[in-house]
């Protein structure tokens, strides 16, 4: 996206105060997200599992080339 990573890092700071002010105006964003439709709900729930697969396996640490049995 052309990002680097004090742009992603702002993003997520940014992310977590908007997060933070909803919370402390009491607003739910559960009750929020459960009030959307069942497609818009389903697809929140699939785009944030695929983020956590992609963002968690494929991560800065991530060689494809590092196999479990590679000492053997």
């Amino acid at each position: 996206m052309g990002l680097n990573t004090a742009n992603w890092f702002a993003l997520c700071a940014f992310l977590l105060l908007w997060v933070d002010v909803q919370h402390e105006r009491k607003v739910s964003l559960c009750r929020a997200v459960d009030r959307q439709p069942l497609l818009f709900r389903w697809g929140i729930k699939i785009g944030t599992v695929s983020l956590i697969l992609v963002f968690g396996f494929h991560g800065p640490a991530y060689n494809a080339a590092d196999f479990i049995y590679q000492q053997f």
